[in-house]
């Protein structure tokens, strides 16, 4: 949803984010790519049988190669820079792969960590790999992107916040 949300705003001549993070992302629910029945056997938690249907039923009526449902096929010229996970033992490892060619095709600047053996959504996960992962996304959100100036918070902005915060809960 973060990449059709951020291909959404591309469209319509919003804003971009700083960054897009996409902790395994499953961008294309057509289940159309040659090399799913080699991984399927590896997914402990995917089959493509219920992903067809899960994509049919999430895409509507809308068909299931439009970006707003499988993002992988929306535009990527002019996204903000993606930092990308996925486990190699998941389905949508081959979306992950995927993006990140297009992505480059496209000069979208690509952060692509592939756990290898791990599961999916293996970052938000409670071991070494997901805290290692976490730590990644935490760094990649905090970093002030090249062309944009670090934000500035004066200690009066502070205080102004935490005032009208205040004022809302009472």
């Amino acid at each position: 949803m973060a990449l059709a949300a951020a291909q959404a705003l591309l469209e319509q001549g919003g804003p971009q984010p700083s960054r897009i993070v996409l902790i395994c992302p499953w961008l294309d629910v057509t289940v159309s790519d040659p090399a799913l029945p080699a991984l399927e056997p590896d997914d402990p938690m995917h089959a493509i049988a219920g992903l067809r249907e899960i994509g049919r039923l999430y895409a509507g009526s809308l068909d299931t190669r439009d970006p707003r449902v499988s993002p992988l096929f929306g535009r990527l010229e002019g996204l903000a820079p993606l930092t990308l996970f996925s486990g190699s033992r998941e389905l949508p490892v081959v979306d992950a792969r995927a993006l990140v060619r297009r992505a480059a095709a496209a000069g979208v600047p690509v952060d692509y960590h592939e756990g290898p053996g791990l599961p999916h959504n293996y970052p938000l996960m409670p071991t070494p790999e997901g805290r290692a992962a976490r730590k990644i996304i935490i760094d990649a959100c905090r970093a002030t992107p090249p062309d944009r100036p670090a934000p500035s918070i004066t200690s009066e902005q502070t205080a102004t916040h935490r005032n009208s915060t205040l004022r809302s809960r009472h």
